[in-house]
């Protein structure tokens, strides 16, 4: 099969993508919800640790929600067409920025939005959707580079360039650095684990069920072939179209 595109054929609605992204809009219509759901310093410290994962779904303002929701809606759309496993992705990054924002950042009461999330899922698609020989894999390369460079600069300079005017917030860009960093560790386990790639299963297959078979066990990394195989494919080598 030759090199596909930066944005592959579609091959599936993009549930999860458009679950979350309408429960981002949900809540910031529905005030009372997202005080249940926004990452609150004080009540995570009363033991209510979901807000480390549903903290991201709250935007304090319709410009924020706008700007964060089309940035994920796109490039998270574009990873789960792909093929790609965003849930287990998407775990990991909402879990990763909320313990290092509750760790690392002790002065900060309270934290929402789908950015941190949205800088990882961009370094994610940047470095893996285009083919090895696609014309896209250097300029994606190099806009991960600029993209990660703007984050860093922020963080040494101590500001945040942000296309929505303030409102009683301010971007906080130590949280688009720890969505780059998890998002560049979860590409170096996948590196490890060496799941099949979209269209590799299905060359195989164009050469004969045995060596589909045989290509298939060779490809996975050894935990697939250790117990509950389906589960951990299901989880991190899903590929379906």
């Amino acid at each position: 099969m030759r090199a596909q595109a930066f944005i592959r054929r579609p091959r599936k609605i993009p549930w999860i993508t458009l679950l979350l992204s309408t429960a981002a809009v949900a809540l910031y219509l529905l005030p009372w919800a997202a005080a249940v759901f926004i990452f609150d310093r004080s009540a995570l410290d009363q033991g209510q640790l979901w807000r480390l994962l549903t903290g991201h779904l709250v935007h304090l303002s319709a410009a924020h929600l706008i700007v964060d929701a089309a940035a994920f809606g796109i490039v998270a759309g574009a990873i789960e067409r792909a093929g790609r496993p965003l849930g287990s992705l998407l775990f990991a990054l909402t879990a990763g920025i909320g313990l290092f924002l509750w760790w690392r950042l002790p002065q900060m009461a309270v934290y929402g939005g789908l950015s941190g999330i949205g800088y990882g899922l961009l370094i994610y698609a940047t470095l893996t959707l285009p083919g090895i020989r696609s014309r896209w894999r250097r300029p994606a390369q190099i806009a991960a580079s600029m993209v990660a460079l703007k984050v860093f600069l922020e963080i040494g300079m101590q500001t945040a360039w942000s296309p929505m005017p303030a409102q009683g917030f301010v971007p906080l860009p130590q949280s688009h650095a720890a969505g780059i960093a998890i998002a560049l560790l979860y590409l170096a386990w996948e590196k490890v684990f060496r799941c099949p790639q979209p269209g590799q299963l299905d060359s195989m297959s164009e050469a004969g069920s045995e060596t589909m078979s045989a290509g298939t066990l060779a490809a996975r990394p050894t935990a697939c072939l250790k117990p509950l195989p389906g589960l951990y494919d299901s989880l991190f080598c899903n590929r379906d179209g």
